[in-house]
């Protein structure tokens, strides 16, 4: 079964949130002066911060350690209807990444996540470098339409924003070994997204299990 997402209910606590408030604008500033695309990952040394604290001591209550927390940030580009974005495979250690914990801090609500059941052995997959660091798979073609045609033999899941992660409400873990592309407003879009280098089949059992058990 092709089962790339799982959410769970998450809620950052006050002097995190404050902190994230005033953090995030000096993130922000050295973000869109130096990552030349429209949005990607931001990857200063967050270990110590209480957000990356907060999201280890919840993670350690599923049996997930071995992670690494970012933050994703996708720029205000200035339109106002939904388009997807373009198609990929997240490999920040140049391998493909089995999954991400995505939680919302800021966004207009109206993005929705599409996967596809395609990793990176497909022939439709080609390796690029991206700025700041690390690497991605991403399927080839001139255009969205044109790789999204590309892949049209593969299953193909859409999570509405209904279900995806909520700011301070909710969070979602997302298999991020298949290639996968947010469908998006061009307003500023930021999440805090953490690396996972457990195999999913293992995060998902964990999640279903912390889930039953409450």
């Amino acid at each position: 079964m092709f089962n790339p997402y799982i959410g769970i209910n998450f809620s950052f606590t006050k002097e995190t949130c404050e902190f994230l408030d005033s953090m995030m604008p000096v993130y922000l500033k050295e973000f869109y002066k130096n990552f030349p695309e429209t949005g990607g990952f931001f990857r200063p040394k967050l270990i110590d911060t209480p957000f990356a604290k907060e999201i280890k001591d919840f993670l350690n209550q599923l049996n997930i350690t071995d992670i690494k927390t970012e933050i994703l940030i996708h720029k205000d580009i200035g339109y106002s209807k939904l388009r997807i974005e373009n198609l990929h495979i997240d490999a920040p250690r140049g391998i493909p990444l089995p999954c991400r914990f995505n939680i919302m801090y800021r966004g207009d609500g109206l993005s929705n996540l599409h996967l596809w059941n395609v990793d990176c052995r497909d022939k439709k997959i080609t390796q690029v470098s991206v700025p700041m660091g690390g690497s991605r798979y991403q399927i080839v073609g001139n255009n969205v339409t044109e790789k999204i045609e590309n892949i049209k033999h593969a299953r193909r899941v859409k999570i509405d924003k209904e279900f995806l992660s909520k700011t301070n409400k909710t969070a979602d873990f997302l298999r991020t070994e298949f290639v996968h592309a947010v469908e998006k407003t061009g307003s500023e879009r930021i999440l805090i997204s953490t690396c996972i280098h457990h195999s999913w089949d293992y995060v998902y059992e964990q999640v279903i299990n912390y889930k039953s058990s409450l």
